[in-house]
């Protein structure tokens, strides 16, 4: 069995950290490209048809249901979660 010293685990830092290095670098060319390639889609469907339209469809299909209504307390709700959004940043 083998024990592992202080000096030889100074030894092998190089390489874990190069290796962890070379990972990062991997998963974050990865997560461009897969980016690049969600955005590319997404700019294709949106060609076909709008995001509100794809909502509303998938919301009907799921209940029949009557479009909401924008009374004072949806307002206020609005009004309210943006001045906070504003205060938060």
């Amino acid at each position: 069995m083998h024990r592992f010293t202080s000096q030889s685990l100074l030894t092998l830092l190089p390489y874990i950290l190069t290796m962890t290095t070379m990972t990062w670098i991997f998963f974050t060319f990865l997560a461009a490209f897969m980016q690049a390639w969600r955005n590319a889609l997404q700019s294709k469907l949106n060609n076909d048809m709008s995001v509100a339209g794809v909502y509303l469809y998938g919301l009907y299909q799921y209940q029949d249901t009557a479009m909401p209504t924008f009374n004072n307390a949806f307002w206020g709700f609005i009004i309210g979660a943006s001045v906070m959004q504003i205060q938060a940043n």
